[in-house]
């Protein structure tokens, strides 16, 4: 089926059904970045297939709302006379769509695709705007999805307490010290925090080695693991001992009915359908950000020596991939995006202390580069051809730790303007890089330090200057991160990426990545506490890209410490 006769398929259950405008998020029951194939029920609808976005189908208009980093990607991937795309956040769903929805309209929406803290804005929007918001007990997009690809049981493993550093009662033990008197039981709603918290990791997701699941830890210190007990094996159960028990995930609910007593929750990353089902037995809840978020986010000292190792291999994986780049002649040879991403990922395990890359490689040749997280396959994957620049983002998982690396290679002469982008790129990624500064400042305030020289070309890039990274976990994580919503005050073993850009629709895409994580920096005559950044990547960067006319000594200088 195309898109327009899944949507016109779906107009139709809605009109049986009441319903004049329905929300598919890209999402899953966990607020998943990264979906099982299963679960990308908006792919299957739109044909967009990247990692943020909601349609909104209404009875004569389909929206699709992304943000900056997908709008070129979503306006390829999606068919122009059946969807509009709109770029969000400046985009608010409500106020696009609102003209086409009259007044006592019912919106409706899968409770177990969005947050509590999503539906507060959207309730708030109802009541403005008079309309209604129905939770569906059945999603229909899984009753039009007839050939949904059937998930495989990948057994967990242990994470070992040589790269965790921290045991799962250890971390519990911190977990009830910071959790909410008013509550009983703390709900964990984030896998990837459940793996943390467990030192567990898994293979459900591709790229990510996590186990689908939540978890209860009630105030005794008890954890009870909610997945496919299928998952975990005898050897993970007996080196948790009592402490864990494992239910099948269908019995959450139950098990919530039954403890009975007021459950935390973090309405950033809860379902919506959590609350509905307390709120309608009266089961108070106690809204608080989930304590193991920080934990998880400052590394300690075990986790940033695995993530200083894992740098180390990584920088040697790249090193031969640049070994193969630089011989080949890309005049005779039919050398494509394919063949780049598959010779990095050949390099990267063919050390064994790879386990995988850590996210599906961005390798955009010319214009695809300036698709911000743009996906070669068959029908756009680009030959490499004089001249013009490559575009490779990518990343290996490690035992040690989690990588992500953005560089940009000529192929052929670079012109003198691509140079000029390259090194206003870099020089935002170095003037982040040697900030000094006080505890409690905030990603979101820093950000701009890395935006300046881009913006004094008239230039600006329509994504956050960088994100936080976990260990042997998820590539992205929170709640630090360079960008508007990273409100978070940065604290010592926080690990994030610093990566300013350049995009020029139809031409090519200029990013360069470095980690970095945060350490302490005290000096002699400092009045204020300070902090400062520690490099954790070891790439170099391209020589024949940078004006170094351009550069300051001390940007001389950190290139310098910097490519020893």
């Amino acid at each position: 089926m195309t898109s327009d006769e899944k949507i016109n398929r779906l107009r139709q259950w809605m009109r049986d059904n009441g319903i004049d405008a329905y929300l598919v998020p890209h999402a899953d029951r966990f607020q998943s970045e990264y979906l099982v194939p299963q679960d990308e029920r908006l792919a299957w609808l739109t044909g967009f297939t990247g990692s943020a976005g909601m349609a909104a189908i209404l009875s004569d208009k389909a929206f699709l709302f992304t943000d900056g980093r997908y709008t070129l990607q979503a306006a390829a991937e999606t068919d122009a006379h059946v969807i509009e795309v709109i770029e969000s956040p400046a985009g608010n769903p409500a106020d696009v769509f609102g003209g086409h929805l009259s007044e006592g309209g019912v919106i409706g929406f899968d409770p177990m695709l969005f947050t509590v803290a999503q539906m507060t804005l959207w309730r708030r929007e109802a009541q403005l705007r008079h309309w209604q918001l129905r939770p569906l007990e059945t999603n229909p997009i899984d009753l039009l999805w007839t050939d949904k690809p059937v998930a495989p049981t990948v057994p967990a493993k242990a994470h070992e307490l040589a790269y965790a550093g921290m045991s799962t009662a250890d971390k519990t033990a911190r977990i009830l010290e910071k959790r909410n008197p008013k509550a009983a039981t703390i709900l964990i709603s984030d896998p990837t925090l459940v793996c943390w918290l467990l030192n567990m990791r898994g293979g459900d997701v591709a790229h990510v080695p996590l186990v689908q699941g939540a978890a209860l830890l009630d105030e005794t210190g008890h954890i009870t693991l909610f997945t496919n007990p299928d998952k975990i094996p005898a050897d993970l159960r007996l080196v948790w001992g009592n402490h864990v028990g494992v239910e099948n995930l269908s019995r959450l609910t139950e098990t919530i009915e039954k403890i009975n007593k007021p459950l935390q929750i973090d309405p950033v990353q809860c379902s919506y359908a959590i609350k509905v089902f307390c709120d309608d037995r009266d089961i108070p809840l106690v809204e608080a950000q989930d304590p193991a978020l920080l934990l998880r986010a400052c590394k300690n000292a075990v986790e940033i020596k695995g993530a200083i190792s894992a740098h180390e291999k990584d920088a040697m994986a790249f090193d031969a991939f640049m070994a193969w780049f630089n011989t080949r002649d890309f005049e005779a040879e039919n050398i494509t995006e394919l063949d780049v991403i598959e010779k990095l990922r050949h390099c990267r395990t063919g050390n064994t202390d790879c386990v995988d890359d850590s996210f599906s490689t961005i390798a955009g040749f010319g214009p695809n580069g300036a698709i911000v997280h743009y996906r070669a396959d068959e029908k756009t994957n680009r030959r490499l051809q004089p001249n013009s620049l490559l575009l490779l983002d990518s990343g290996g998982q490690y035992f040690e730790g989690t990588t992500d690396v953005t560089r940009v290679l000529p192929v052929g002469t670079p012109t003198p303007i691509m140079k000029k982008h390259y090194t206003a790129v870099l020089q935002g990624l170095i003037a982040l890089s040697c900030t000094r500064f006080p505890v409690g400042t905030t990603g979101a305030q820093l950000e701009a330090i890395a935006r300046q020289p881009v913006w004094a070309l008239g230039l600006d890039y329509a994504h956050g200057t960088g994100h936080g990274v976990g260990s042997y976990l998820s590539v992205h994580e929170g709640p630090q991160g360079f960008s508007p919503r990273g409100t978070a005050p940065l604290q010592p073993g926080m690990i994030l990426s610093i990566e300013p850009g350049v995009y020029l629709t139809g031409q090519y895409g200029i990013r360069l990545e470095n980690l970095v994580a945060v350490v302490d920096d005290a000096r002699e005559d400092d009045i204020k506490h300070m902090l400062a950044f520690k490099t954790l990547t070891k790439i170099p960067f391209e020589s024949k890209l940078i004006c170094r006319e351009d550069l300051t000594e001390a940007e001389k200088e950190f290139l310098q410490k910097f490519q020893q």
